[in-house]
């Protein structure tokens, strides 16, 4: 691949990630793209963690993703929403603001944060993966064989204020049986090494096993 995905972990890094992510959503036109100018407080939440890809040619941003997970509070669509009882018993994580550079780098770019982003809940035992988003972008995910939560109902979101959005939910233990019927996507999700995926997984796991042992029982969410 022409560029790394790596864990955003320096001021910089997250500057960076935030000018791709908002001109991203400001050429989509996309409600509230104005107020994306700068870091939400959810980017340095302990429990989330920020994916983000750069070229190798000039080291620029390329696009990122932000993995939410529920140790700290409930997930972000939470609060619009009740998860289903068999998503909710589990641990699942809710992939945000996924946002690459435009044309066909940008693709190759969003298939490389979805695979690090499966491999992540792999790695740390997450059970579901739950996106958000508008029509049509709901069907790339349903390409990857995402289910449609609320019976595809159209419902609005908070913290994404303008326009009603579908949520859709990829239960991890199914995935690559679900992949079985498109050869190309299992090949590239599961049987293909990607060395530029760069991500320490087993750094992510710690940091998280520390959020996660530091709170009172009663005070974890899900």
């Amino acid at each position: 691949m022409p560029f790394k995905i790596r864990v955003a972990t320096s001021d910089a890094d997250l500057a960076e990630l935030v000018s791709v992510r908002s001109n991203a959503y400001a050429r989509h036109n996309a409600p509230g793209a104005a107020n994306l100018r700068v870091a939400e407080k959810q980017d340095t939440d302990q429990d989330a963690i920020l994916l983000l890809a750069r070229s190798k040619l000039d080291g620029a941003a390329l696009g990122s993703v932000r993995v939410q997970t529920r140790l700290l509070k409930p997930l972000m669509v939470e609060s619009a929403m009740t998860l289903p009882p068999d998503v909710s018993a589990g641990a699942p994580i809710e992939l945000m603001r996924g946002s690459v550079q435009n044309g066909a780098p940008g693709r190759m770019v969003s298939a490389a944060l979805a695979k690090a982003s499966f491999k992540l809940c792999l790695a740390c035992r997450f059970t579901h993966i739950i996106v958000t988003c508008r029509e049509p972008v709901n069907l790339m995910y349903r390409a990857y064989q995402f289910d449609e939560l609320l019976a595809g109902e159209l419902i609005d979101l908070p913290y994404s204020p303008g326009k009603k959005h579908k949520v859709l939910c990829l239960p991890v233990a199914e995935a690559s049986e679900r992949w079985r019927k498109n050869p190309s996507l299992l090949n590239f999700m599961l049987e293909t090494n990607h060395p530029d995926l760069d991500v320490d997984y087993d750094l992510i796991r710690e940091r998280l096993r520390v959020v996660r042992d530091l709170l009172p029982a009663d005070q974890a969410a899900g």
